[in-house]
């Protein structure tokens, strides 16, 4: 405690956290002047230091070392160890520094990210990195995140021990009513004008774009008005660019001191890989300049003018456009053809904005009036020139002639850029001191940053930020619940649990109920309840932002549980409470005495919770004696006792777990790009991005029952989602209904499994016998026969006993299942290549003249018959000119088709990079259902599919122009269709498509929609 002890020295400031306040002490512990008194101790600080601290007494009015260790359970197991003797130890040590919480929030804001997505993407993300600094520095305040979607990869990014999440599809009433009710001072519109401006808070509104005032049409006109609404409801405007702020000012009339400048966060600070588009994997190693076209003034003619500049630069750069959503068009409509070296970008992510920056050599801003936010601090930040007008709105100093051209004469941009890109340091140079000139704070501090103090001026002003306890219940029908409820409790709340009321009616159709309430990150509580019967349940809840849910089962009379439906009687909650501490509910109800405080246990939540249970599982006479002191208690504690209805609900639950079976293949690192396994990695990837934990088990060779025995031993918690892969289901179904009966069970059918069987079958005949007259020989009849009998069972029993069928394709939805079961459990959840699978390498521009062949690591029936009618119209080509024909994978000798004119290359490690040197990939067999997963690579790699018409007809709308058809029976077709790969292929990208496809599928079949 020397450390501590020489920091208690120091002469105490006002306010101050880190001083031993003498005066304040005495005052709160009104045992110490006794002790002072009868020489136990010399002094408050020798009481402090020598006892007061190990018994978790506060320092100062500021620290409060409860409150410390209640919601960091880490410092509280270390103190518990001896690490440290104190809260207050810990804080001076390390805890300053870490940035930790001392206190309960102070004041509250409400952050309306419902418009995330809805505007450039880029921008959008470094605003996002800009708030995550922001709750890091104002840790006295508490932030409700107001968002659209339960479950986040982005906004997840934002999750602190001060942010609690609140999804708009979750509150029940008006928007508008229930967000009034909760304990914040300010909302903050990051995004743009809120469509959720709550009057009774201060509002800021952060401006990406502004749009000039006056007179237009369409969306535009939308756009001003919902500006002008802001402008009227916010006491403060934020803009990103200088031009902004001036029109805010000069065109919309509002004062200086309310219009602000923020400068973003460099886009280094962007996270993700990223995931180049087809236009700039051509650019990828090369020389180039990046130009802001995203505004729809921006004149074609400036980039028409740096397109003719760097023609005769060397090294030959490029120039990349960046655009809006569905500028391109426009774009290259405007230059009439004179577009060699150009790529144009639409709206891109943000991590392939981030690429773009550091792989450019300069930028250039193309509207005079307006900038992208962002473009001034990536070029201080990467050291990169910027080109612009000397007109330009957002970026003017005195005289400065460096790196400009005139607006007024966009063909002057020519011999800017030029010089420019054969100078780029010393272009940079210049740039960087003009910025530094224009914005001297940004080149001083790194940014400006107004958002903290706005946020502490408006606390101080604000109103009261409302009870420091307060749950949030998501509650339809008044007090009662039918099937489930979401509950959400602030951050600031030093709180260790949530006491429910529960009672069951007496015409409940089943005799009890069992209620499941669970909290973020902790494990379910469980309560039956009978008919006729109340009972309350204690849901121990996490030292962090807790959030949870309340899920209503019936228990049958056999002891069979099922799932409360809508239409039956609500069971009622009757309270909610908040226990601060095991001490408020000991004392309140008469548990413990003067005498005997244990103060140790009386602080300890978990002792509080085993004692009600002790208590719970007594006799009679002891529960009726809880009963009586307990419920009045509760009752007396209005600071504790909560209001029910009319209360939003929040979207944070428990983590969910996913449990996915399937073979063990699935991990082989050699059957990576196999089919099947693509599809369930880009399954697993939508579980995590929807927030579930993903369980894999594997079955080995068939053997179901060691699946059963790892399942039964391993004691995972309840999945609510089991996910069985095709050709799994028979053996386990029954048993997985019967030990998860409340999950969810769906099963992945990666073919139409019947009519796929006898194709497969069919192939196998051709390849081994050479007929498929070979069907009319009665073994293999009734040997493959009796195969296909055995997959119809499985597809049988699958619909029967699943929850859903999760169909590959559209096709197989609509011809196959409905001739096997309902089609109502049927939804095609369409496949599409994961994001670590998608190609990111360079595309070579031309490409060579080669088709390729692309079998598998285990080529089966299917595969050898597309390689015998690939190689025979490769043979009967009449003259192959220079074209390339390459065929891969381990064949077998026997099966395997041969010719001189193709190259068999064996097994590659990465198919998909062979792909992008060719302009085409075959698929030359009519055999097979489901989804020719390499289609997609195909297109990742910018080439070209070949197969038959047949087999495309069975194929998804998105990747169709991408597919050439090709009659097996003629070589004249297929050199047609070769000659045609060689044309660029559609812009577009239909894996993300499928992938929006997929996820709402999914969404919609689990009920996350």
């Amino acid at each position: 405690m020397s450390e501590l002890h020489g920091d208690m020295t120091a002469e105490p400031k006002a306010a101050d956290e880190l001083a031993f306040d003498a005066q304040w002490y005495l005052r709160e512990h009104g045992d110490v002047p006794a002790l002072i008194d009868r020489g136990w101790f010399m002094d408050p600080l020798h009481h402090y230091v020598m006892a007061g601290c190990r018994e978790g007494r506060s320092p100062n009015p500021q620290f409060q070392e409860g409150y410390y260790r209640s919601i960091y359970p880490d410092i509280a197991t270390a103190i518990d160890e001896k690490v440290f003797n104190c809260a207050f130890e810990h804080y001076l040590r390390h805890g300053r520094d870490e940035g930790r919480r001392i206190r309960p929030a102070i004041r509250g804001a409400l952050i309306d990210l419902t418009r995330y997505g809805t505007g450039n993407a880029a921008v959008q993300d470094r605003i996002l990195v800009h708030l995550s600094s922001v709750f890091e520095r104002l840790v006295d305040w508490d932030f409700w995140l107001l968002t659209r979607e339960a479950h986040h990869d982005v906004l997840s990014r934002l999750d602190r021990f001060n942010v609690s999440r609140i999804c708009i599809d979750r509150i029940v009433g008006d928007l508008a009513v229930r967000l009034r009710d909760l304990p914040i001072v300010t909302f903050l519109a990051p995004f743009g004008p809120s469509d959720h401006y709550v009057p009774a808070f201060r509002t800021i509104t952060i401006l990406p774009e502004v749009e000039p005032h006056g007179a237009g049409h369409g969306e535009r006109a939308r756009r001003r008005a919902a500006l002008a609404r802001a402008v009227a409801v916010s006491e403060y405007l934020v803009c990103l660019t200088r031009s902004d702020r001036a029109t805010v000012i000069g065109e919309w009339e509002v004062d200086r001191e309310r219009a602000l400048l923020l400068h973003l966060p460099p886009s280094a600070r962007i996270a993700g890989d990223p995931q180049l588009p087809l236009a700039l994997r051509t650019v990828a190693g090369k020389s180039f300049m990046v130009a802001d076209m995203t505004s729809p003034s921006a004149p074609a003619e400036v980039a028409a003018a740096a397109l003719d500049g760097l023609r005769d630069v060397p090294g030959e750069p490029w120039l990349v456009a960046v655009v809006a959503a569905g500028g391109e068009t426009r774009l290259r409509s405007a230059l009439s053809g004179a577009a060699e070296r150009l790529a144009v970008v639409e709206d891109p992510a943000p991590a392939t904005w981030r690429w773009l920056t550091e792989n450019c050599a300069a930028f250039l801003e193309a509207d005079r009036h307006g900038m992208l936010p962002g473009l001034i601090e990536d070029a201080l930040a990467r050291r990169r020139a910027l080109v612009s007008a000397r007109q330009s709105a957002a970026l003017r100093v005195g005289e400065d002639k460096d790196n400009r051209y005139d607006a007024d004469d966009p063909s002057s941009a020519s011999a800017v850029c030029r010089s420019v890109m054969e100078h780029p340091f010393e272009a940079a140079r210049a740039t960087g001191a003009t910025i530094r000139q224009a914005f001297p704070a940004l080149a001083d501090a790194g940014s400006e940053e107004p958002l903290c103090p706005l946020f502490e001026r408006l606390g101080r002003a604000g109103r009261a930020p409302g009870p420091s306890r307060e749950v949030l219940l998501g509650l339809r029908d008044g007090n009662l619940v039918h099937t489930s409820f979401w509950f959400a409790i602030p951050p600031s709340a030093a709180i260790r649990s949530l006491v429910l009321e529960i009672a069951v009616p007496s015409g409940y159709p089943e005799p009890s109920a069992l209620v499941v309430a669970s909290a973020d990150g902790q494990p379910d509580t469980q309560e039956l309840i009978e008919r006729g019967r109340s009972a309350r349940i204690v849901v121990a809840l996490p030292s962090k932002r807790v959030a949870g849910r309340v899920t209503i089962f019936a228990r049958r009379a056999d002891g069979a549980t099922v799932k409360a439906q809508p239409n039956w009687p609500g069971v009622e909650l009757r309270s909610a409470a908040v226990l601060a501490s095991g001490l408020d509910l000991l004392h309140s109800a008469g548990i413990g005495t003067a005498e005997q405080p244990a103060p140790d246990r009386e602080s300890d939540t978990d002792f509080v919770v085993s004692t009600i249970n002790a208590a719970l599982d007594a006799a009679a006479p002891a529960l009726n004696a809880l009963e009586a002191a307990v419920g009045p208690a509760l009752a007396a504690k209005p600071a504790l006792r909560l209001t029910v209805p009319g209360m939003p609900s929040i979207l944070r639950a428990a983590t969910p777990i996913a449990l996915h079976l399937t073979r063990h293949q699935f991990l082989q690192p050699d059957l990576r790009y196999h089919g099947s396994n693509k599809d369930q990695a880009a399954r697993q990837q939508y579980l995590r991005d929807r927030g579930f934990r993903v369980i894999t088990e594997l079955a080995f060779d068939w053997r179901y029952g060691e699946v059963i025995e790892r399942l039964d031993s391993e004691r995972h918690n309840d999945p609510q989602v089991i996910i069985v892969e095709a050709m799994l289901h028979h053996p386990l179904m029954r048993y997985l209904r019967e030990r998860f009966p409340r999950a969810k069970l769906l099963v992945r059918s990666h073919n139409a499994e019947v009519l796929h069987r006898i194709h497969t079958h069919t192939a196998s005949l051709l390849m081994e016998r050479g007929s498929r007259l070979a069907w009319l020989d009665p073994r293999e009849a009734v040997t493959r026969g009796g195969n296909v009998f055995a997959h119809w069972r499985y597809d049988v029993g699958a619909i029967g006993l699943a929850d859903h069928i999760l169909s590959i394709s559209d096709w197989e939805t609509e011809h196959y299942w409905p001739r096997i079961g309902p089609r109502s459990k049927v939804s095609t959840v369409p496949y599409f290549l994961p994001r670590d699978l998608i190609y990111q390498g360079p595309i070579p521009a031309p490409k060579p003249r080669r088709c390729v062949c692309l079998t598998s690591a285990s080529p089966g029936p299917v595969i050898y018959d597309a390689v015998r009618n690939f190689v025979r119209l490769v043979d009967g080509l009449d003259d192959p000119g220079d074209w390339n024909f390459t065929v891969t994978g381990s064949l077998d000798e026997r099966y395997a088709a041969r010719s001189s004119r193709c190259r068999f290359v064996g097994r590659v490690e990465n198919p998909i990079a062979l792909m992008s040197e060719a302009t085409s990939m075959a698929l030359l067999s009519p055999f097979g259902y489901g989804f020719k997963t390499k289609v997609l690579d195909a297109i990742s790699a910018g080439s070209y599919t070949l197969m038959p018409q047949e087999l495309l007809d069975r194929h998804p709308q998105e990747v169709r122009p991408y597919c050439l058809p090709v009659d097996l029976t003629s070589p004249a077709s297929f050199k047609a269709a070769l000659q045609r790969s060689e044309e660029p292929v559609p812009e577009g990208d239909p894996n993300e498509e499928l992938r929006r496809k997929a996820y709402a599928a999914m969404d919609a079949v689990l009920g996350l929609t």
